[in-house]
């Protein structure tokens, strides 16, 4: 027995590709822009929703005139469908994780809404080979998983708002050698993800180089309103990558307890993710 919650997914997206007169759509070419969707069925059965079930209910005309027969709303219909169908809601629930260290709070926090929806979309589709796709997919890392290393969220927040107001930042910092905390002022640049960790490339006052900053190791974040972000003479699509490697040292084994101390500082911020 089909899910009743299937069949009223397919009834709203089966609506949402007809169109008001004077346009007019094939059955043929609703039946392969629902196939499109994940939607499998047969013409007959097509043709049957369409006059027993919907046009009861909707201001369906049909144009039997020539074969195949072509469907619109009427002129003076007005409906309003929800937006969300199965590749954007696919899309969505893809997209999340991807996503979630590239885009300003303000922009996910936006976006919330239609994440949740989307999982909830996909989770109410038990016969849909698209909603399957999540069970089927997988992106595997190079070498051992490691979890994110954790942000504070109102770091975060601030300095995704400074980087896209263009704003300076007050910032308070832990040294990765020592641990030891101090402030300053950042002129924010960009942001660059590298395996599981996010780093802010930015300025120092009083430096004119970019330079990488750990966004775990930031303490306190305060975006300064009336103070401009100064970036000038830097074109941040080509240089920001560049900026971030040639800001690296390269760190090897050997027997220097500074190497030792850096590693165990990363497994702490970053512990090792048991294999799922």
């Amino acid at each position: 027995m089909k899910d009743p919650r299937e069949t009223a997914i397919r009834y709203l997206t089966m609506l949402s590709l007809i169109p008001p007169a004077p346009g007019k759509i094939a059955i043929t070419t609703l039946q392969a822009k629902l196939a499109d969707r994940g939607f499998e069925i047969n013409l007959r059965s097509l043709q049957r929703d369409l006059t027993d079930n919907l046009s009861a209910h909707f201001s369906l005309i049909c144009d039997d005139s020539q074969r195949p027969y072509r469907w619109s709303f009427s002129e003076n219909a007005f409906l309003n469908l929800p937006s969300m169908d199965t590749p954007s809601a696919l899309a969505y629930f893809l997209a999340e994780e991807q996503l979630r260290s590239l885009l300003p709070q303000s922009v996910a926090d936006q976006l919330k809404p239609q994440f949740n929806s989307a999982k909830k979309f996909l989770a109410n589709l038990t016969e849909n080979g698209l909603a399957d796709w999540t069970k089927k997919v997988r992106a595997i890392p190079n070498g051992k998983a490691l979890f994110p290393a954790a942000i504070n969220g109102e770091v975060w927040r601030n300095t995704t708002e400074a980087l896209l107001q263009g704003k300076q930042l007050n910032v308070i910092y832990a040294s990765r050698e020592t641990g030891k905390k101090r402030a300053f002022q950042l002129h924010p640049a960009g942001l660059v993800t590298r395996y599981s960790v996010s780093y802010l490339v930015a300025r120092m006052e009083g430096f004119d180089d970019l330079r990488h900053y750990a966004l775990h190791r930031i303490h306190q974040a305060e975006v300064l309103d009336d103070q401009k972000a100064q970036i000038d003479g830097y074109h941040r699509l080509n240089t920001l990558t560049c900026a971030f490697i040639n800001s690296i040292t390269l760190a090897f084994p050997n027997r220097n307890n500074r190497y030792n101390n850096s590693l165990i500082e990363d497994l702490i911020h970053q512990p090792i993710a048991r294999a799922s």
